[in-house]
């Protein structure tokens, strides 16, 4: 036999029959009233009501039967009293004592927390058919004495009698069983008393109304019983739904999960140690507070300035809100907000996520709200939700937010930030007329120290400048975009103070000692490029940009170190490099570039000694290039080493023509030296154009002493050992030290001509001359002066021992035809000597 029956189940199945009753007839309604009296006494009595929900019913129905009992016992033994004094005071007797019985058991055994139900159960139906037959005994004798007015009195109170067994609903069967054994009992003394008068109607239409009394209390017995069932099943199920909801409103959830309750003022029910411990408050100050009031002291509300509605809202503020403000940020606030909306307008919502401090100051949390308002006949009740600690998410979600928005390297906002920020802050400053300017900033030196010392210093630079700028522009937005890439949103600012401003970069950056690992110093300046808020109108961000890059350029231009604002023409600037770096290309494809030669002489013999190989190129729409352009332009587009090999061969296969054995000089960058396979390339192209390693010479920068130094000695070295000079090209305009004389295998020093230009007017110039002729004759290296243009200045090299000169004093640079005059007339000057 089933021990369970759903609720549902009897309500419906009991509707079911009554709509077949009315389809199909009365004995269709019969067999299927018998199916639902079985399994309303043997199911839902025994599986769905529980003991605790029975004895409550017996309580509660117990003595409205007893009273109503007690009251027809007293009347009927007035009568048995005046028939017989015996009998009446006997029924009396018999009667109370059931009663007293029944009431034992309601306050006895049935209040006590340790009984046998299955006793009481059967105790209760006996004391129920002893009721019955108690009553159908009093029948039996009193109403054959009676007078046929009495007679009819007495039916009234049998029909009483059997509708008070209704109250006996909570017991399995002895609501049946009270009714059919007091109506057998009374149907069977009327119907003697009834053939006794010779059928008489009179005792007929008693035995009809028993009869008809009988089956409508039967009826109402069955359907109040399934009802009776339904009820007591649906408040066990309410009081064990309760008792769940409070166990989990009382206790920590282990996901940190809690749950809340309010009445229809918002006031917190039921506060439980998970709100509480996740709130950093304890239970007894929470009980009975707003809920809008908790979370908002958690998030920074303060009862002061009333909040300003957010813009396109036209309902009124949240009822918590009223009256208060945020001291946190704008995030927190908008987040509260949202909540208290959802409550004010008693809507359902899931997962709004709030963040404010712990009342108990142990760092910020996360909580993920949920909660639907509780209605019930067509009235609002409060809200039920469930909230839930998610801070390690949130963290989460915020590292991912803040790692794709910022630099790994200087923590600064990056290039998609920039451009995040940059729009919405466009709309703004346009929408007020806000003044406001944008500087790129790039430092100048900073690849000579990535390339010398490592990318681990370069980084350690990039970090000390990023705090520099940080300091130096406090109260702007900065970005890095990459590499040494740096951009400043500043606001409200005018064109004086964004000067002033980048005048501070300068400064900060420029000013301060930088060391890298080991305690180096590296020298490293800023430049800086500026575009003001007006000067690009209905440009977007990559318009602004590219013109503040353009003002940053036209600082490179100017050596560095210097600030430039952005003007219309370096717009015109900025398409001549495009066109001239688009156009170079093609020139090196089409092999249309010039080389020129320019000579060095024999200080002291003024005797040719050589040529040194210059590029030269004449653009058709923009003219002659300087030599020094073309090879930043070459540097810029990557087309370096294309150059440098074409420079190397032409002027190799150039040079193996000359009837003397003149020296080659060409110029070799850093970026030559660190490709693969550079010597090897070098080794190739003189052996293809038959020129002698030994008549070769590569003229370096000082440059190269900010690129690994290792590398670079290496690669030097490789091209020595094949019998190339090394020379060391504009002497003391960079970065000379003694110890790179020593440690490079150089051949020559090439003096910088501005040393040679002032030595004759400034002390100071004469004696770094001077100085580094002696130096160069004590380390058997030759020493150039360049940009000898006087013969004074020829006089005092010649006089301080120098070996070389080269400038104007002596030729420009010329085309191969007159360099092959040159040596011409130089043969016929050494045959004549």
């Amino acid at each position: 036999m089933p021990k369970h029956i759903s609720l549902p189940f009897s309500v419906q199945r009991f509707a079911e029959l009554n709509a077949q009753g009315n389809e199909r007839g009365l004995g269709a309604l019969l067999r299927s009233i018998a199916q639902v009296i079985h399994a309303a006494y043997h199911q839902g009595a025994e599986g769905v009501v529980t003991r605790k929900g029975r004895r409550i019913a017996i309580q509660i129905m117990l003595p409205l039967f007893l009273a109503l009992q007690g009251a027809l016992m007293i009347l009927s033994a007035d009568c048995l009293w005046k028939v017989s004094a015996r009998i009446g005071m006997g029924c009396l007797n018999l009667g109370a004592g059931l009663l007293l019985l029944m009431a034992a058991l309601v306050y006895g055994p049935l209040n006590s927390r340790r009984f046998n139900h299955l006793v009481l159960s059967w105790a209760f139906t006996i004391i129920g058919m002893g009721l019955a037959a108690y009553w159908g005994g009093v029948a039996t004798v009193l109403f054959p004495l009676l007078a046929p007015q009495s007679q009819a009195l007495a039916c009234v109170g049998l029909l009483v009698l059997l509708g008070s067994g209704l109250f006996l609903l909570p017991g399995a069967y002895t609501s049946c069983l009270y009714i059919g054994v007091l109506s057998v009992m009374s149907l069977a003394v009327v119907l003697k008393v009834w053939r006794e008068a010779n059928y008489n109607l009179f005792y007929c239409a008693c035995f009809l109304a028993i009869l008809l009394g009988t089956m409508f209390v039967l009826l109402a017995a069955i359907t109040l019983r399934v009802l009776f069932i339904a009820m007591l099943a649906n408040r066990d199920d309410l009081a064990e739904r309760e008792h769940v909801l409070s166990l989990l409103l009382t206790n920590n959830d282990p996901d940190g999960s809690w749950l809340w309750t309010t009445d229809a003022e918002g006031r917190l029910q039921t506060v439980g140690h998970g709100l509480a411990r996740s709130l950093g408050r304890p239970a007894r100050t929470l009980q009975g507070q707003h809920f809008l009031d908790v979370l908002g002291e958690s998030l920074g509300l303060e009862r002061s300035i009333p909040l300003r509605p957010q813009p396109g809202v036209t309902v009124r503020p949240p009822v918590a809100l009223r009256g208060k403000q945020f001291k946190g940020d704008s995030q927190q606030k908008r987040a509260f907000e949202r909540l208290a909306g959802c409550i004010d307008k008693r809507i359902f919502f899931r997962d709004l996520v709030v963040h404010g401090q712990r009342h108990d100051g142990k760092g910020e949390r996360f909580w993920a709200i949920s909660g639907r308002p509780v209605v019930e006949n067509h009235f609002f009740k409060g809200y039920r939700g469930l909230g839930m600690d998610v801070t390690s998410d949130c963290k989460t979600q915020q590292d991912i937010r803040f790692r794709a928005t910022h630099d790994p390297l200087t923590r600064l906002p990056n290039r998609t930030a920039f451009f995040d920020d940059m729009a919405l802050f466009l709309v703004s400053a346009v929408r007020d007329s806000r003044p406001f300017a944008l500087f790129s900033l790039d430092l100048d030196g900073f690849k000579q120290v990535n390339d010398r010392h490592g990318h681990a210093a370069g980084d350690q630079m990039l970090e000390t400048v990023a705090n520099l700028l940080h300091h130096a522009a406090a109260g702007h937005d900065l970005y890095r975009l990459g590499g040494d890439e740096f951009v400043i949103l500043a606001h409200d600012t005018n064109p004086k103070e964004a000067a002033l401003l980048a005048r501070q970069l300068i400064a900060a950056v420029s000013g301060a000692p930088l060391t890298v690992a080991g305690g180096i110093s590296c020298p490293v300046g800023l430049s800086v490029g500026i575009v003001m808020g007006g000067d690009q109108p209905g440009e977007g961000i990559e318009k602004m940009l590219e013109a503040s890059d353009l003002a940053l350029y036209d600082s490179k231009q100017h050596g560095g170190g210097t600030y430039s604002f952005y003007q219309a023409a370096l717009k015109d600037l900025a398409e001549r490099e495009r066109i001239l770096m688009r156009d170079l290309g093609i020139a090196l494809a089409q092999e249309t570039l010039q080389i020129n030669y320019q000579p060095f002489f024999d200080a002291q013999t003024q005797a040719l000694r050589g040529f040194e190989a210059l590029i030269a190129w004449t653009h058709p729409q923009v003219g002659p290039i300087p030599a020094e352009e073309i090879i930043r332009l070459a540097e810029e587009g990557g087309l370096i080493n294309i150059l440098g090999m074409q420079v190397l061969r032409r002027a190799s296969a150039f040079a193996a023509q000359w009837p003397l054995p003149l020296e080659l000089s060409v110029n070799l960058s850093v970026n030559q030296l660190t490709a693969e396979g550079f010597s090897e390339e070098w080794m190739r192209i003189l052996k293809e154009t038959g020129l002698p390693p030994h008549r070769l010479q590569a003229e370096v920068t000082e440059t190269i002493f900010m690129a690994n130094s290792s590398i670079m000695v290496s690669r030097l070295s490789q091209l020595r050992e094949q019998g190339i000079g090394i020379a060391l090209d504009d002497f003391g305009k960079g970065y000379s030290c003694l110890s790179y004389l020593h440690n490079f295998p150089f051949t020559k020093i090439k003096l910088d001509k501005s040393f040679v230009s002032d030595m004759l007017y400034e002390s100071k110039a004469a004696i770094i001359v001077r100085a580094a002729i002696g130096i160069a004759i004590d380390l058997g290296v030759a020493v150039t002066a360049e940009g000898v243009e006087t013969r004074e200045q020829l006089e005092t090299l010649v006089s301080l021992g120098c070996t070389e000169v080269q400038g104007y004093y002596f030729a420009r640079a010329v085309d191969e035809g007159t360099v092959l005059r040159m040596i011409h007339a130089a043969s016929v000057y050494n045959a004549a000597a």
